[in-house]
């Protein structure tokens, strides 16, 4: 884990070879994850030339990184690290090129494709899985997180930040969880303009005092009870941590389930 830490830590520098960094959401108000927790997270590093950013992915079966899509452009690289809870340090290139393009979720006519906030990277064949790593289920979508109870968000991230401070680039070498409880989104979505990308597309919210997403960890997971539910996706507010509602890609929506399956 040490190259990968030494990263994180050049991107909090903002000098990752003379770089600059454009950070994504990161989780506040969390705790170190234990080693039995997110086996399936998956910490990716995306470049383009000497800049870097960090985002979170989930594993699962058959070789699937499930992340979002805005962590990526036409032109950045993907390493994925595997396991970078258990402490493994070997970088995965993603194999992309002019004929090997993630998968992303589309809809619309023709000319008219919508792009959603859901990507799907392959490992290439042949990955190793490295030991003690395991992809995380599908959710059981009779059987959702209700209103007012906790779900659990992990990513490499910030600590500092408050309903009184602005937000604060930063990162975190240990992979940082906590629990977030489920809300209703309405207050969200009436701020939303109709240009907005997300306002057509599906997701649902959390907040909890004193834990938010910040500025590197799009494109985690949503957990309950075993399954994953959610991606993350962007933050209420996007100069001030714990003041709005954060958002998640909502899997059970059946046309997103339906294509990841």
């Amino acid at each position: 884990m040490a190259a990968f830490r030494v990263l994180l830590v050049l991107l909090w520098l903002g000098v990752v070879t003379s770089s600059k960094v454009a950070p994504q959401p990161r989780l506040i108000g969390g705790r170190p994850c234990r080693q039995d927790e997110r086996l399936y997270h998956v910490c990716l590093v995306i470049k383009e030339g000497e800049d870097a950013t960090i985002c979170g992915g989930s594993l699962l079966r058959n070789g699937w990184i499930l992340t979002s899509y805005h962590c990526w452009a036409s032109g950045r690289t993907i390493d994925a690290h595997l396991g970078c809870v258990l402490g493994y340090d070997v970088p995965i290139r993603i194999p992309l090129g002019i004929f090997k393009k993630p998968k992303i979720y589309e809809d619309g006519p023709l000319f008219r494709r919508r792009q959603h906030d859901l990507m799907l990277l392959k490992l290439p064949d042949r990955t190793t899985i490295p030991h003690g790593v395991t992809a995380i289920e599908l959710p059981d979508c009779s059987d959702q997180t209700l209103m007012d109870h906790p779900m659990q968000i992990a990513g490499h991230g910030s600590t500092y930040g408050s309903v009184f401070t602005n937000r604060q680039p930063n990162v975190t070498p240990l992979l940082q969880c906590g629990n977030i409880n489920k809300v209703d989104c309405t207050p969200l979505r009436r701020q939303m303009v109709p240009e907005n990308a997300y306002s057509y597309q599906y997701w649902f919210c959390g907040q909890t005092p004193g834990v938010d997403l910040c500025l590197g960890d799009s494109g985690g997971g949503v957990e309950s009870k075993g399954r994953i539910y959610g991606v993350n996706a962007f933050t209420g507010d996007l100069e001030h941590p714990c003041r709005e509602p954060t958002a998640f890609i909502d899997l059970c929506h059946q046309d997103y389930l339906s294509w990841i399956e």
